[in-house]
């Protein structure tokens, strides 16, 4: 039997909840909840709250999600990949499915904190926000690739290990330093976690002294504008799964540069002293992503489903989740006509409940995107995937 030595630390803070699609899609969609939390602060400013009160209620946050991760941890030290390989991986699945959902409901609460009334305030809040995402984007990969293992083949249970020891644990500690660095009275927050044992081992499980792992920074990306043409280079003897990828990723990649590209441009400051200014400037920035989402679809719509088994299906299945990215926004759009402008604080306050809504909307889109690897073998395409640049983005 495979235990894992400590089943609570693969799914510590430094971990969260891609696909065949979702993990540059929904990065798109879901950044979005945190740009409503900045606009609904910029009225009045975010809130101030006493150093040791915020470590407070970020540590009973993170109590409360350790102790998801611990009950998931313990129902894992009881699989057995080599008997029950299929029931293992059903197990495993549903355990990070049940983080994911944890960390969901951590964000939500955090977000909501305020930041802590320190020069370094505002970066503190960005450093813990930054760390979650990679953190749960790191998680999101491992969930897609495990999704992918076949229980039928002999080296299952070292595939299944290898995934799991292979997903990255950043070392926090060394991030919030950087911060310390910056402004020192940032300290407080580092010896405030440090000061209770319990949250520390959330949010420090992934840290070292290594002076390597506080200066690591992660390569820069560039964000192109959309440029489907360009991009598209299929063969004219191509088969019809390889059109099939190709016009998949292009979809998707322009779709997310465009949807990128809306959020760049944009800028709500500008407007913040006027209410209805920054609530018109809202509801016509969510009706382009709308009008994007059902391009989206349409471009979605157009393709010819793959020569796999279930092809049909699985076409169907991305027609449905591209569909419900673009219910969301609708949804986003007339909630957003919706908010009084005539009340700075009511606009403040429907902003931060349409991100709410929009981010637990958001992970309904992510459950529709899983499900298509989790209910088809899509192990061919993912296979012509990786030979085609178009998709560089979304699988490695």
């Amino acid at each position: 039997m495979v235990r894992i030595s400590s089943p609570g630390d693969f799914m510590s803070f430094n971990h969260g909840s891609s696909r065949l699609l979702r993990p540059a899609l929904l990065a798109a969609v879901l950044a979005l909840p945190m740009a409503f939390s900045l606009i609904a602060c910029s009225d009045a400013g975010p809130k101030k709250v006493a150093a040791d009160k915020w470590v407070e209620s970020a540590c009973n946050l993170a109590a409360d999600y350790k102790k998801v991760t611990d009950a998931q941890g313990e129902k894992l030290n009881a699989i057995d990949p080599d008997k029950d390989p299929p029931g293992a991986k059903k197990d495993l699945l549903a355990a990070f499915d049940a983080v994911a959902k944890a960390r969901g409901d951590f964000r939500s609460g955090f977000d909501k904190l305020g930041e802590p009334d320190l020069k370094s305030g505002a970066d503190v809040v960005k450093a813990f926000q930054a760390h979650d995402d990679a953190s749960k984007k790191a998680l999101s990969d491992a969930r897609g690739k495990l999704g992918k293992l076949d229980t039928g083949a002999k080296t299952f249970t070292d595939d299944m290990t290898k995934i799991l020891t292979d997903i990255p644990d950043p070392d926090f500690r060394a991030e919030l330093q950087k911060v310390v660095d910056k402004q020192s009275d940032a300290q407080q927050i580092v010896d405030g976690i440090d000061a209770k044992s319990d949250c520390a081992d959330v949010f420090f499980s992934g840290s070292s002294s290594s002076a390597s792992a506080a200066t690591a920074t992660p390569s820069a990306k560039t964000t192109p504008k959309s440029s489907p043409i360009a991009r598209t280079t299929v063969k004219p003897n191509a088969t019809r799964n390889e059109r099939w990828i190709v016009g998949l990723c292009v979809a998707a990649q322009s779709y997310v540069d465009d949807v990128e590209s809306l959020s760049a441009d944009i800028d709500f400051s500008k407007v913040a002293s006027d209410p209805q200014k920054l609530k018109d400037l809202m509801v016509s920035f969510l009706q382009n992503a709308r009008d994007r989402s059902q391009q989206f679809k349409r471009d979605i719509d157009k393709l010819q489903a793959p020569d796999v088994k279930d092809g049909a299906k699985i076409q169907s299945a991305m027609s449905n989740a591209a569909g419900q990215v673009v219910t969301l926004f609708d949804k986003a759009v007339n909630d957003a006509k919706a908010l009084d402008a005539k009340n700075p604080q009511k606009l403040a306050d429907g902003l931060t409940q349409l991100g709410d809504s929009l981010s637990t909307a958001s992970d309904d889109v992510s459950g529709a995107f899983n499900d298509i690897d989790t209910k088809y073998d899509t192990t061919e395409l993912t296979k012509v995937a990786n030979t085609v640049p178009e998709c560089g983005s979304f699988f490695k």
